[in-house]
């Protein structure tokens, strides 16, 4: 029943997809948007993430929706300020598949949009594969990044994701949420990030909830992160207004513009918090 609701769905292009800030937490600014798809089942349960990506794999619409995703991601870039990103949040191995990109390629070929702005959202597994470096060569001609969720710190796969010259690695919920209540938790996030740092590679914590979680992790060295703190995931519409509201305000970052933006009911005082605990 879910399996043919959700070929149904992606067949009739029944997906919604919205935009998660991704927000620079040294200084706040708002820098892109993961644009994820996301299902409501029949149940009315919402669907997304890995468990989307595991669902599309057994219904046998994970290239399809692959492919829709990377489209989402083009028609965001093509209304987004120069400087913003777009990390594609279908974290499957579909987005590795050459028939995943038919006509998004040929467009970026003719625009380059891609080139320094697209992220692509992997599992680690994908990193691995035997067929994956073919892919990354071209990822790196075009300056297209990776960022590896549930990274498996063995030799062989960091030596993969080290070669790769756009490469980051996502920082688990369940890390940050017990960053600061776990003494283990916060030993494995800081374990992660100085490997980050060692390889070079981009840092992007998700479900940030609390400004004193936001501040220890930016102190921590963790560049970038997600979460409720910087509201509800956005519209299409929305996300481009609040990017390009952010843009205009330069180095008073997200915050600021934030709170003049229409798109979502953000706490007005949540820069000061923020900057009050960096002092």
């Amino acid at each position: 029943m879910l399996t043919q609701s959700l070929q149904e769905a992606v067949n009739q292009a029944q997906i919604d997809f919205v935009g998660v800030p991704l927000v620079e937490l040294q200084s706040g600014k708002l820098v892109g948007f993961e644009v994820v798809p996301r299902w409501s089942t029949p149940a009315g349960d919402w669907l997304s993430g890995p468990e989307l990506a595991a669902a599309a794999d057994r219904a046998g619409v994970d290239l399809r929706l692959a492919h829709m995703s990377l489209e989402e991601a083009s028609t965001w870039l093509d209304h987004l300020p120069d400087d913003s990103f777009v990390l594609v949040g279908f974290p499957s191995p579909a987005l590795l598949d050459p028939d995943a990109w038919e006509g998004i390629e040929r467009e970026d070929a003719r625009s380059a949009k891609f080139r320094r702005r697209l992220w692509l959202d992997l599992p680690m597994d994908a990193i691995t594969a035997t067929n994956a470096q073919t892919r990354f060569s071209a990822f790196t001609q075009r300056e297209i990044g990776i960022v590896v969720r549930d990274p498996v710190l063995t030799p062989r796969s960091m030596a993969a994701l080290s070669t790769f010259p756009r490469a980051g690695l996502r920082i688990p919920c369940d890390f940050v949420h017990s960053f600061l209540h776990e003494q283990s938790a916060a030993a494995l996030t800081r374990a992660l990030l100085q490997i980050a740092r060692d390889l070079g590679l981009l840092t992007l914590a998700e479900g940030i909830d609390e400004t004193a979680t936001l501040v220890a992790l930016a102190r921590s060295g963790c560049r970038l992160g997600t979460g409720a703190l910087f509201g509800p995931p956005q519209s299409r519409d929305e996300g481009i207004e609040l990017a390009r509201a952010a843009s205009s305000y330069g180095e008073r970052g997200f915050f600021d513009a934030a709170e003049s933006a229409h798109a979502a009911p953000w706490h007005n005082d949540l820069a000061k918090q923020v900057r009050s605990e960096q002092e």
